[in-house]
């Protein structure tokens, strides 16, 4: 049952408008929030996109390939250097993999039967267009996006030149497989892939209609691997000066690292973590997804174990056919870096290495459905004649972009648009909030921002007062000397102590945005200076610290106990500002005998913004160990530097 031409076209062009629209529809909107991510990722590309870096690898954030990067650059230059540029980057290599997948699937599907020859490739790319998890990840812009369209035209050009024996096409795959490599960690399993499947073509493979010898193969993947290596060079090259890049990233989130010597315990755990992301539970982060949703449905799911099922049959047969398997080689093998990376397994991000063959096999379950139905009404003249035409096919399709579509976009902007978790871990408040200190000049006002990662990234990409901020975290209040008055903003990572908040009485507060479940995403007080407290401690203390600093005194906020917690406020003023930015604070609990009972470090107020004649307020709930006997302790607390390795003295 051939199609035309004209009305294949004619369908693509539906499904990638179809793609388009969902990714693109509301997209400064939706996602309301800018993840760290993301905001990184808008910073990082406007440098390029204003000629300021040209990385071949970016060392920020423990390092990031950098395609990605200059794709968005390309894509501000044209569409401004804001937020939407980044976003719109990702959804047009979203929509480029749907193209890509039916491409992919043509030239695999090439010389099977006429089901998975002429639907197939429509039936997949209708599903990645319209499918959650694919619109999701893309409407985000993340450097993983860049990965699927890359290895899919890999894997494209490499198909056509092995089926068709053309050369050019083999250096091309090549050279688009060594640029692959500069997108995202999880392509680094992409060879895993290949060199087997070279094995398996050298040895078994014989296309249809063009017999080739096992020489014949190896020297097509010596020009295809040799191409690899050449356009590979640069960030080879790079990894061989700096090899710390390399690995820096993986081990961060590797099964040796989290579990040490228990990995092999923890293997199974989380591979059937990994396994169980396409039908049973998916990624519970809400940053990269509906909170616990598969990849497929109920429906789809019955579809791809059925695709499973003819996957292997076809793939292990006597006859074993090259779709199946590159298909039953291609999804263990690029689950792994979701296995490995075992924080946060099943990892939407790091399965995005599936895309867009996994959607191969639910459309395969659905053909080898139809192909049943031809066989088993092969008698019966109106079903018989039914299943040989287009149109049941063209209704599945467009029932898959018609319910599929109008699914994912109920389960996006009605109900993941509005989840508490998107809105925390997206950071939506601190972007509204970044929008919010824009407001203030930063030459009338001091402003303090309390959150729980210094200099932010989201804060740092919307906020045109950044570079005048004040950073704390933690349960720190800071009063300034200045005469200008101070706004204290606290976002949900790092709200406003109870202890502390007697110093900021209700009066002061400005402004405060609740999250979609009612509390607090971001508040905003101001002190004018005549307002300013002068904290008076319970217990006043004069010890200096090396005339940088001096402890002015404590409070004990409740009778310390063996096992629960010591409750204390420390009070401290500033004296001088100092060169380095790494003086951190300690307190320990020890006994006459130097036995330490509990303590806590902490960087609350990073040195290189202390200013004279500041007051700085730490409150602090140090756990003490079970067993401390009743008898007087001491709370030694003091500033040391890492970086000078030694402890301000006590003067």
């Amino acid at each position: 049952m051939p199609v035309s031409k004209s009305f294949r076209y004619f369908l693509l062009v539906v499904i990638l408008l179809s793609a388009f629209f969902l990714r693109t529809y509301r997209l400064i909107q939706v996602p309301g929030g800018v993840d760290y991510d993301e905001a990184g990722n808008m910073l990082l590309s406007r440098e390029i996109a204003t000629g300021k870096s040209h990385p071949v690898f970016i060392r920020a954030y423990a390092g990031r390939e950098a395609i990605f990067y200059w794709l968005t650059a390309a894509v501000m230059r044209l569409a401004g250097g804001g937020l939407f540029a980044i976003r719109l980057t990702s959804a047009l290599c979203g929509t480029m993999t749907v193209l890509l997948g039916y491409l992919l699937a043509r030239e695999m599907f090439g010389d099977e039967s006429e089901w998975e020859r002429e639907w197939l490739p429509f039936l997949a790319a209708a599903m990645v267009a319209v499918s959650y998890w694919p619109v999701h990840v893309n409407r985000y812009g993340f450097r993983v996006n860049s990965m699927p369209p890359l290895v899919t035209a890999t894997m494209t050009f490499l198909w056509r030149g092995l089926r068709r024996g053309r050369w050019r096409d083999l250096a091309i795959g090549g050279a688009l497989c060594g640029l692959a490599a500069n997108t995202y960690l999880a392509v680094r399993a992409l060879p895993l892939v290949l060199l087997p499947f070279a094995l398996w073509a050298a040895l078994a493979w014989r296309t249809d209609g063009f017999f080739v010898s096992a020489r014949l193969r190896v020297r097509q993947f010596a020009l295809f691997g040799a191409v690899a290596l050449i356009t590979f060079a640069p960030l080879g090259a790079f990894f061989l000066r700096n090899p710390q890049y390399f690995s820096v990233r993986m081990s961060q989130a590797s099964i040796f690292e989290l579990y040490g010597d228990r990995w092999r315990d923890a293997l199974g755990e989380v591979t059937l973590r990994a396994l169980g992301m396409f039908t049973v539970r998916g990624d519970e982060n809400p940053v990269y997804n509906l909170v616990g949703r598969p990849i497929f449905g109920r429906l789809w799911s019955v579809f791809f174990y059925l695709g499973l099922a003819a996957l292997l049959w076809r793939a292990f047969a006597r006859r074993a056919r090259a779709p199946y398997v590159l298909i039953i080689l291609w999804l263990p093998i690029m689950l792994l870096p979701n296995i490995l990376g075992a924080r946060g397994v099943p990892h939407n991000l790091r399965s995005m290495s599936l895309m867009p063959v996994v959607y191969y096999v639910p459309a395969l379950g659905l053909t080898s459905v139809m192909q049943g139905g031809r066989s088993l009404f092969r008698a019966d003249g109106v079903i018989a004649r039914a299943l040989q035409a287009d149109w049941p096919m063209l209704l599945l399709t467009a029932a898959i972009l018609i319910l599929g579509g109008r699914q994912t976009f109920h389960q996006y902007f009605d109900l993941w648009a509005h989840d508490p978790g998107a809105y925390y871990r997206g950071a939506a408040d601190l972007r509204h909030e970044a929008a919010y200190l824009s407001k203030w000049d930063a030459d009338e006002v001091t402003i303090v921002v309390g959150n729980d990662t210094y200099r932010h990234t989201t804060l740092a990409a919307f906020c045109s007062n950044y570079s005048r901020l004040k950073w704390t975290r933690g349960p720190t209040l800071v009063f300034t000397a200045d005469e200008r008055p101070t706004l204290y903003a606290f976002d949900h990572t790092n709200l406003l102590d109870p202890v502390l908040a007697r110093y900021l009485p209700s009066d002061t507060l400005q402004y405060r945005e609740l999250g979609p479940d009612g509390n607090v995403g971001f508040e905003a007080y101001l002190l004018p200076p005549s307002r300013r407290p002068q904290p008076r401690p319970q217990v006043r203390v004069e010890a200096n610290l090396g005339n940088v600093l001096t402890l002015i005194g404590y409070d004990l906020n409740r009778p310390a106990v063996s096992g629960e917690e010591l409750d204390v406020t420390l009070y401290w003023r500033i004296n001088r500002r100092v060169d380095r930015d790494d003086y951190t604070f300690f307190a320990h609990l020890v006994d006459d005998l130097g036995f330490r009972w509990g303590g806590e470090t902490f960087f609350y107020y990073p040195s290189l913004q202390w200013q004279p004649d500041e007051i700085v307020l730490f409150h602090l709930t140090i756990s003490i160990a079970p067993g401390a006997p009743p008898d007087e302790y001491t709370l030694d607390v003091g500033v040391f530097s890492p970086s000078l390795d030694a402890r301000l003295p006590l003067l």
